[in-house]
């Protein structure tokens, strides 16, 4: 038989009806030395939350001690602009927006903290098979989530703060 085709991360995502999606994007040649530390704490909420690294060509890492609820997404930076310019709503501005974001990005990664109430809209592609999205960074201990998580709170409401 032929070999089955590899599926791609966004296919990997769980089609639970209550899931979290936490995004993170990310620019930088390499993660901080904390991130091993971050990623154990992501272990704990393994059952309700996935943790999507959005990056661009930054090293992964990888290992036993690498939660599988902890997800690397290469998007690379013209993918990553591209992506925001989506926050322009005439075409011609997001074209001309995609090289002014592409170098804001390179220049000072972490003006990415900047967009972070668009994504939602920014990211929607990777958020399809979750119920609710939130975002985060990679200096938080996030701890067990489900143990602050009512199911009942995902299935009735659309935003839990």
């Amino acid at each position: 038989p032929a070999p089955r085709a590899s599926k791609s991360r966004l296919e990997e995502a769980p089609s639970s009806p209550t899931r979290i999606a936490i995004v993170v994007p990310y620019v930088g040649e390499s993660l901080p030395r904390w991130f091993p530390v971050f990623a154990a704490s992501c272990r704990k909420s393994s059952g309700l939350v996935d943790w999507l690294i959005v990056h661009a060509g930054t090293r992964e890492v990888s290992g036993w001690w690498l939660p599988p609820n902890v997800k690397f997404i290469n998007l690379g930076i013209a993918r990553l602009a591209k992506l925001h310019a989506r926050l322009f709503s005439h075409p011609n501005e997001r074209r001309q927006g995609e090289p002014l974001l592409r170098d804001l990005l390179q220049r000072r990664p972490y003006s990415l903290v900047e967009f972070k109430p668009a994504i939602g809209h920014i990211f929607q592609d990777l958020l399809t098979n979750y119920s609710h999205w939130g975002f985060g960074d990679l200096d938080m201990l996030m701890g067990d989530l489900e143990a602050w998580t009512e199911p009942e709170e995902l299935t009735k409401f659309d935003v839990v703060t």
